[in-house]
This record gives structure tokens, C-alpha cells and sequence, in this order.
């Protein structure tokens, strides 16, 4: 068919001189590297689909396993994955996606359960606590069936406790550093293997960072602890005693000086002689006044009496 399709790669393979076609024993060993093999592909279309039967059939070690050509490229058209193969347990959820791009009867299973979806194409999430297998079955109308099967592997995340009984110490100080990990294949503090729990005494002369690194199904995880030392220089500031200080200071207070200036209204009197009849006492004139020691009677005088009492006022 590539022939057919570039008839070139006669006289570029030199076929007609060889006791083979397209591909060499050499080619087999590495395909998808061959020269062939990317000259093929390069035709695009259908090819891609024959290139993949051919790499699948590489790949299989028994032959009875192998399936008729037509039929490993139906089944290579059909669309069945998982979003992951490792999970962790009751933790992380995991997609299954399938599509079918022909006419057939689909159905996913999964294994040791009787839950079930049908249809061409569909998807579904899950969260599992153990190891679980799911199986797409699609049924074609000329009686063919095909049987496509995905693993997911459930794990324990790995958990990492790592301390130091000291974050700040002196240099050369010993330091104890303590850990503890699980669910881990392997455990290193810094480049040295060590057990997944542990401790090691180290005695750190300037600001150290210790790395402590755990290998699990999923990768690598680590947890990073920094021990800073205290310069002696330092130190010895911080153990001094502190210096007494007395501090002497006198001040006087200056009494205010307060300058107060009374003023009393002044009183303008001003005596005008009138004829004033005679009375026995200011109470017929209408006046509420006594005088003490009262004067005598027959000496009464009421300009004189006037005069006394208005003197008397001016001295109050």
C-alpha cells in the first residue's frame, strides 16, 4: 500500500534488488526510529492506523494473542483510558473515559461490581479504597467483539514527620535530629539512605538546612528543616549583664507672680442744703432707720443725722 501511494520508495529501498520489502530485520529492533517508518508516516491517513497495528504486534510475545489485522485496526480506533493508574487511597478521584467511534453496542463494567454505563462515549469519576479493574465491552454487528480492560492501583500517601529538638543553638553544638515516615519505599537525609524512622545527632557550625526526602508510588515528596547558630560575638551581648544607669537631674519651680489691681467705683457726694421740717424720728419720713446709739430728743438734727449715716456708709 505505501508503494502504491509513493512508488519512490522502490528505488529508495531498493526493492527489486532485495529478498525483502519496505522494512529490514534492523528496522524491527527500534520502529518508530526507522527511516522507513517515518517515511511512511509521512503519507499521513490511513498509514498512521497500520503503523500502529504493526508497532502493537512488535510489542505482544505470544503469538497466539495476536488478533487479524482488520481488527486490531477496529480495535485501535476505540478510545478507553484512565486519568491516572496509581491513586491514593479514599483520597484522590480518577476519571474513566471512553469513545467508540463506530456503530456497536458499549458497555462499561467495572470489575466485581454490578454497576454499569452504556453508550458509545461517556465518562465517569471515581474515588476508590482499593485496587480496581474496569472492562469496555463493544459488541459489533457482524458478531465481533472487542474487550478493552484498565488497572487502577490504589496507595497509602506517603507522610513525612521531621524535627529538630533546637532551632537556634551555638556553633558546633549537638543537635538532634528526629523523623518518622510512612508508606514510603525509600527515605534519604540529605544523600545518605537512612530508615524510614530515625535520628541523627549533628553539630551544625553556621546556619544549616537539613533535607529529608521520601520515595512513594507517586513520586518523591521532602520536608526541609533550617538550625540557625549563634554567633559567640553574639551570644556574649546576649548573656552580658546590663549596665546600671543613674540619671541626676534637679529643677526649681518659680511661684507664679500675680499682679491684681482693685478698683472700686468712686462715690460723688454732694451736699445740697434744703429746709428740711422738723420731725421727732426718721420714721415719719417714711425711713426704716435707727440710729445706735439713738441721739437725744431735744438735740435732733436731721441734716446732721443724714450726714452720719452716709459716712457711715462710705466707711462700710
Amino acid at each position: 500500500m505505501a508503494i502504491a501511494e509513493d512508488p519512490t520508495l522502490v528505488d529508495k529501498y531498493q526493492v527489486s534488488d532485495a529478498e525483502r520489502m519496505l522494512f529490514s530485520k534492523d528496522d524491527f529492533v527500534d520502529i518508530t526510529n526507522s527511516q522507513i517508518y517515518k517515511d511512511i508516516q509521512a503519507l499521513g491517513g490511513k498509514f498512521q492506523d497500520l503503523l500502529d497495528v504493526l508497532e502493537g504486534y512488535l510489542k505482544e510475545t505470544d503469538i497466539d494473542a495476536l488478533r487479524p489485522f482488520n481488527e486490531q485496526i477496529i480495535e485501535n480506533k476505540i478510545t478507553f483510558k484512565a486519568s491516572a493508574t496509581k491513586a491514593i487511597r479514599s483520597k484522590q478521584s480518577v476519571r474513566v473515559f471512553w469513545q467508540v467511534p463506530f456503530e456497536a453496542d458499549v458497555t462499561l463494567q467495572q470489575k466485581g461490581t454490578s454497576d454499569n454505563e452504556k453508550g458509545n462515549q461517556g465518562s465517569i469519576n471515581v474515588i476508590l479504597d482499593e485496587d480496581a479493574e474496569f472492562e469496555l465491552t463493544v459488541n459489533i454487528k457482524d458478531g465481533t467483539q472487542i474487550t478493552r480492560t484498565t488497572k487502577i492501583y490504589v496507595f497509602d500517601e506517603c507522610k513525612i514527620d521531621f524535627s529538630a529538638d533546637k532551632q537556634y543553638v551555638f556553633p558546633s553544638l549537638p543537635v538532634a535530629l528526629t523523623w518518622n515516615v510512612t508508606n514510603a519505599n525509600k527515605v534519604w537525609l540529605g544523600s545518605e539512605e537512612v530508615d524510614p524512622c530515625g535520628s541523627k545527632i549533628v553539630e551544625p557550625t553556621s546556619d544549616t538546612v537539613y533535607i529529608l526526602q521520601a520515595k512513594d508510588e507517586f513520586g518523591m515528596k521532602n520536608e526541609r528543616l533550617i538550625v540557625k547558630t549563634i554567633p559567640i560575638k553574639q551570644a556574649k551581648i546576649l548573656l552580658a549583664s546590663p549596665p546600671n544607669f543613674t540619671i541626676k537631674q534637679s529643677f526649681s519651680v518659680t511661684r507664679p507672680k500675680y499682679n491684681v489691681e482693685v478698683k472700686f467705683p468712686q462715690i460723688d457726694i454732694d451736699w445740697i442744703k434744703v429746709e428740711v421740717p422738723k420731725v421727732k424720728s426718721f420714721k415719719e419720713l417714711g425711713l426704716n432707720v435707727e440710729l445706735s446709739p439713738p441721739l437725744p430728743k431735744p438735740n435732733f438734727n436731721l441734716m446732721s443725722s443724714i450726714r452720719t449715716i452716709f459716712k457711715h456708709i462710705i466707711r462700710k
